[in-house]
């Protein structure tokens, strides 16, 4: 009896065991994929506000934390050109980034401020995590962003667009300031290109004689078309979009067009030839620009496939789709064009 039992607690302790090590196995594995560091940040304030000199000291703090974490050195002169270096490294490699930073106190005292904080730096990709494309978001200042999406679902235009909630939600959740405008924005921006077009003139001259010999000049206006699609694709007529946003008090516009069209839907399952479902394929061309300098921060042209009973409802389901990926690429790129 005293042998089963002895044998049986002998058993239990090495599944106990077993579990202990696990879990510090675990442990070590967390510990070294982050780690909480802290730094000192002292900097000059001259000619720089209280607000000002705070986000000075945040995005040098930032910077500081990737620097103790990483035991590395991040190039630059001034604290704008490494806190590019910085993202770019975050945004572009797998080698980690901060996660969140804590502010733990702030002094300014002109012409000198002083800031002591803690972060905790994930040593991994970045990827989706919203937490800490906010943080970047937060350093940069919040950019203003006014997303416009032309959209067809099947042929049929919508008033308001699925890609652009989408974006727009997406944009709002890593913490930009997303600029509302009406649903006829549209079409207030082709009346906008035809006033435009309308204060246009073209001279067309021939040399053309009377009987007299006199020369005479025959002077024609010419009726300039609008088109709908092409003005909020682009293809040069972008600029009037960028008025628009700029007098929203945007930094940043996302401007594109998204279509659907049924497929077989046997490309997409081939044992599903006979099946009730549609297969709907969403298209876009969507580029964000920024406007202080005009750079394009992506343009991207996609596609995404989606199966439902209702085609309405696979396109709508593409459209989200390719929207996700979409607003993913922009947010990923935006913080290394925006100007500090």
């Amino acid at each position: 009896m005293s042998e089963r039992l002895t044998a049986k607690t002998l058993g239990l302790s090495l599944v106990v065991l077993s579990m202990v090590i696990t879990l510090i196995r675990h442990h070590s594995v967390a510990q070294d994929s982050a780690s909480m560091v802290q730094v000192e940040v002292t900097g000059s304030g001259e000619k720089l506000s209280r607000d000002m000199a705070r986000m000075s000291a945040l995005r040098e703090a930032y910077i500081m934390s990737l620097e103790k974490a990483f035991d590395t050195t991040i190039a630059g002169e001034t604290v704008t050109q490494r806190l590019k270096s910085a993202l770019n490294a975050v945004l572009s490699e797998e080698r980690g980034y901060v996660e969140s930073l804590e502010i733990l106190s702030f002094k300014f005292a002109a012409p000198e401020y002083r800031m002591s904080a803690s972060a905790y730096v994930r040593k991994e990709r970045i990827g989706n995590d919203r937490k800490g494309l906010k943080l970047i978001t937060d350093l940069l200042g919040k950019p203003r962003v006014l997303v416009i999406v032309d959209e067809a679902n099947l042929g049929k235009h919508v008033t308001r667009s699925i890609a652009e909630s989408q974006i727009n939600k997406k944009l709002t959740s890593t913490g930009y300031a997303v600029v509302d405008h009406p649903i006829d924005v549209l079409d207030k921006l082709m009346d906008r290109k035809r006033e435009l077009e309308d204060k246009k003139l073209l001279e067309r001259r021939e040399r053309t004689f009377s009987p007299e010999g006199a020369e005479r000049t025959t002077t024609e206006s010419i009726t300039y078309t609008v088109d709908y699609y092409d003005l909020v694709i682009g293809y040069g007529n972008e600029n009037t979009a960028y008025d628009y946003a700029k007098e929203k008090g945007a930094d940043i516009l996302i401007l594109g067009g998204v279509y659907t069209e049924e497929v077989d839907i046997a490309s997409a399952l081939p044992a599903a030839t006979k099946s009730s479902f549609h297969s709907v394929r969403a298209h876009s061309t969507i580029r964000a620009v920024v406007l202080e300098n005009q750079t394009v921060v992506s343009s991207e042209s996609a596609a995404a496939t989606k199966m439902d009973l209702s085609p309405t409802t696979a396109g709508n389901e593409a459209i989200k789709d390719l929207a996700d990926r979409i607003a993913d690429y922009i947010i990923a790129n935006i913080p290394l064009n925006v100007q500090l």
